[in-house]
């Protein structure tokens, strides 16, 4: 058994199996882009304030949240419309996108929450 023990003393040491200053790079297969448009960029804010948002359940006759994020009323300057745009808070997902105008009516519900 001394002659096996000497035989593999040498074998699959790390010293001879790891390569000196290896620089390992590798390229991606899919560039994504840098910054995504939100289609918010030409728009002033006039208001912004963290919000719950809510939708009624007609099937269940309750209300069901929406979403919880910021709640912004935007003006776009071009254009001359403003809009409620309200987006989900860690995924970004847009969960109200309304235009504001003349002919819109806001109302209290009557139903508690």
């Amino acid at each position: 058994f001394a002659d096996l023990a000497k035989n593999t003393e040498g074998f699959g040491s790390d010293e001879e199996d790891a390569p000196n200053n290896v620089d390992i790079h590798f390229e991606p297969i899919v560039s994504l882009p840098e910054v995504t448009k939100s289609g918010e960029e030409d728009e002033e804010i006039l208001f912004k304030e963290r919000a719950k948002l809510y939708r009624w359940d007609r099937d269940l006759g309750q209300w069901k949240e929406r979403g919880i994020g910021d709640l912004k009323i935007l003006f776009h300057p071009t254009k001359h419309f403003y809009r409620i745009l309200m987006r989900r808070e860690q995924v970004l997902r847009v969960c109200a996108n309304h235009t504001i105008s003349q002919w819109s009516s806001w109302q209290q519900s009557s139903k508690p929450l």
